[in-house]
C-alpha cells in the first residue's frame, strides 16, 4: 500500500514503522517521529460531569490498494490494512497484509493505549519475521502526561532481534507554563557506549500575557563543553489577537546573536493573512533589505482566492511580479479550480504554468480532480494525473482510481486503485455537559456562513474552540487568543451540512471547558 494512505494514522497517533524485513546489527537504522506538543482534549473525556450515551457511527474498518500491470493489462494486490477503534472510536490497532507471490502474507502490526481524555500513553510495532514464521517486536514509544495532558515526555525504543532485547532510541522531555504551552524541549539519544542518554538539542521559549511567542531560541550540546550553546533565535512580535506581525531569525556567532531574515504580517480584522514581506540583513550597510512579498485577497469565507508574489528589484527599489495562483470555491469552503502563473516580465503578461481542477458530487463530496500542466510550444493544457473517488448512501469514500496521462496516446491510464470497507461500531457520544465558562451563541440555530460566539473570561487565555457532530467525531477546530473579559469569536462553519452539532470551548489555562448545542439549518 501507498505510504501515504498509513501516514495520517501515524502522525496522528505518534508513531511510525519500519520495513518488515530480518534486520542485522550493522544495517539497523531505526525511524521515528518525535511527539512533543500538547493534544487537544475531546469533550467526550474531558468533561467529567458528561452523561453519555452509546450511538452508531460509521467507521473505516479495513483498505486495500492494487497497482495496474501495463504488461498483463491487469490489475494486481499490493496490500491491505484493517483498523480496530476504542469505545470512543479512536483507532487502537492497525494490521496490514502484503501480497507476495500470489498469496496474502503477515507484514506489520500496531497497537496503541489511550488514556482518559484519548492520548496515546503507549504505542507498540510490531514486524512479520517472514524467515522463522513469527512476530517480532519492532519499535514502541511511551509518553508521561501531566493533569493537563501536556506530553512531559516521549520515549522511544527498538527491539533488538538478535539479542531480544529494548534498546532505548532517544527521548524528549518537555515542560510547560500555566497556559499549557512548551517552555523547554530537549531531545537526547541513547548513548549505547556509555548506556545512558546524551543531551542533543534544545528549545527555549518565553510567552507574552496573551500566551503568544515571544522568543525561540535553538540549542545544541556541546560534549567538550558539557553545556548547551546557542545556535538559532526567533524573535515575534504580537498584535492584540496573538497573530505574529514581526519575526525575525537570528544566528548564534559564539558570542552575540545575528540578523538572519525578517518577516513582515499584515491581517484583516478575520485574523487572516493578507501580506507577507521577507527581508535579509545587510550586514555590511547594516541595514534590513527587502527579498519576497505575498499578497492575499480572501473572500467571504475567509478562503484565499488570489495570492501574488513578488521579487525585489534592488536596482529600481521596486517590487516586481513572479508567480499568481488563483482558486475558486464551491460550498463554503471546498476548492473547484486551481491556477498557477508566472509573470513574464518581457512580455509583461501572465503565463500559465499548471491548474488543478475539482469535482463533487450533490452532497459535496470530492469525486475527484485532475491536474494540468501548461505545454508551451503548442500553448495548450497538457494532461498530467486524474484521481477518482467513490462514495456510499453515507458519504463514505469506498473507491479511488489514480491514473497518469500518457503523453504518446494522449489519454489518462490506470496506475493504482484503492478500496475502503466500513463498518458502524458503538461510540460514546455527548448527552448533557456542565458549562464551567460563560458563552453564548447567535444566531442559533444558524443558516448562514458564520456564527458569533461571545466569551466572558475571566482571564488572558489560549482557547480552543472544537465542533463536533452528534456522534462526537471532530468536525474543525481552532486556537484563538482571548483577553479579560467579553470577547466576540466570529465562527465560519458555512461548509457543513444542516444536523445538529456541539461547540466545545477549551480554556487552556484553567481547564475549564464549556459545550453549547448549536443547530445548522
Amino acid at each position: 500500500m501507498k505510504n501515504y494512505l498509513l501516514l495520517p494514522i501515524f502522525l496522528l497517533l505518534g508513531i511510525s514503522l519500519w520495513a518488515s524485513q530480518p534486520r542485522n546489527e550493522n544495517s539497523y537504522q531505526p525511524y521515528h517521529q518525535i511527539v512533543n506538543q500538547p493534544v487537544s482534549l475531546n469533550p467526550l473525556s474531558a468533561a467529567k460531569s458528561a452523561n453519555l450515551q452509546r450511538s452508531l457511527i460509521w467507521k473505516l474498518l479495513s483498505e486495500r490498494a492494487d497497482k495496474y500491470d501495463d504488461t498483463t493489462s491487469a490489475w494486481q494486490f499490493v496490500d491491505s490494512v484493517t483498523y480496530g477503534y476504542t469505545n470512543h472510536g479512536i483507532a487502537d490497532t492497525l494490521y496490514e497484509l502484503e501480497y507476495l507471490q500470489g498469496s496474502w502474507e503477515n507484514y506489520q502490526r500496531v497497537f496503541y493505549t489511550y488514556n482518559n481524555s484519548n492520548i496515546i500513553t503507549y504505542g507498540i510495532a510490531y514486524y512479520y519475521d517472514m524467515v522463522n514464521s513469527v512476530w517480532q517486536q519492532d519499535e514502541d514509544v511511551t509518553q508521561t502526561l501531566d493533569g493537563n495532558n501536556n506530553v512531559l515526555q516521549s520515549t522511544y525504543r527498538y527491539w533488538i532481534p538478535w539479542t531480544s532485547n529494548w534498546r532505548n532510541y532517544s527521548q524528549t522531555i518537555n515542560t510547560f507554563n500555566s497556559g499549557n504551552s512548551v517552555l523547554t524541549a530537549i531531545t537526547q539519544n541513547w548513548d549505547t557506549t556509555a548506556s545512558q542518554w546524551a543531551n542533543n538539542g534544545k528549545e527555549l521559549y518565553t510567552y507574552d500575557a496573551n500566551n503568544s511567542t515571544l522568543t525561540d531560541i535553538s540549542q545544541t550540546w556541546n560534549t567538550g563543553l558539557t553545556s548547551w550553546v546557542n545556535t538559532f533565535q526567533t524573535l515575534y512580535t504580537n498584535d492584540s489577537h496573538g497573530n505574529h506581525t514581526v519575526y525575525i531569525n537570528q544566528k548564534w556567532n559564539g558570542a552575540s546573536w545575528q540578523n538572519s531574515n525578517k518577516y513582515l504580517y499584515t491581517y484583516d480584522a478575520n485574523n487572516n493573512e493578507t501580506e507577507k514581506i521577507s527581508q535579509y540583513w545587510d550586514s555590511a550597510n547594516v541595514v534590513w533589505v527587502n527579498s519576497d512579498k505575498y499578497d492575499y485577497t480572501l473572500d467571504a469565507n475567509n478562503n484565499v482566492t488570489l495570492e501574488l508574489d513578488y521579487i525585489w528589484d534592488a536596482i529600481n527599489s521596486v517590487w516586481v511580479k513572479n508567480y499568481q495562483y488563483q482558486s475558486t470555491f464551491v460550498d463554503g469552503n471546498k476548492n473547484s479550480t486551481y491556477l498557477s502563473q508566472s509573470w513574464d516580465n518581457t512580455n509583461m503578461v501572465w503565463v500559465n504554468s499548471y491548474k488543478y481542477a475539482y469535482a463533487y458530487d450533490a452532497n459535496f463530496n470530492e469525486t475527484g480532480y485532475q491536474d494540468f500542466y501548461w505545454n508551451n510550444g503548442n500553448s495548450t493544457w497538457q494532461g498530467n494525473s486524474s484521481y477518482s473517488y467513490t462514495y456510499d448512501a453515507n458519504n463514505n469514500k469506498i473507491y479511488e482510481l489514480d491514473q497518469k496521462f500518457n503523453t504518446t496516446n494522449l489519454t489518462f491510464e490506470n496506475t493504482n486503485q484503492y478500496f475502503y470497507y466500513y463498518g458502524q461500531i458503538n461510540v460514546s457520544a455527548i448527552n448533557e455537559l456542565k458549562n464551567q465558562i460563560n458563552v453564548a451563541l447567535f444566531p442559533n440555530p444558524s443558516s448562514g456562513n458564520s456564527i458569533s460566539l461571545t466569551a466572558d473570561m475571566e482571564q488572558n487565555s489560549n482557547v480552543r474552540i472544537g465542533l463536533y457532530d452528534a456522534q462526537g467525531n471532530l468536525v474543525n477546530t481552532a486556537m484563538h487568543q482571548l483577553l479579560t473579559g467579553i470577547n466576540n469569536v466570529q465562527l465560519n462553519y458555512g461548509n457543513i451540512s444542516a444536523g445538529n452539532y456541539f461547540i466545545q470551548v477549551l480554556d487552556y489555562s484553567t481547564g475549564k471547558s464549556s459545550v453549547l448545542k448549536f443547530v445548522k439549518q
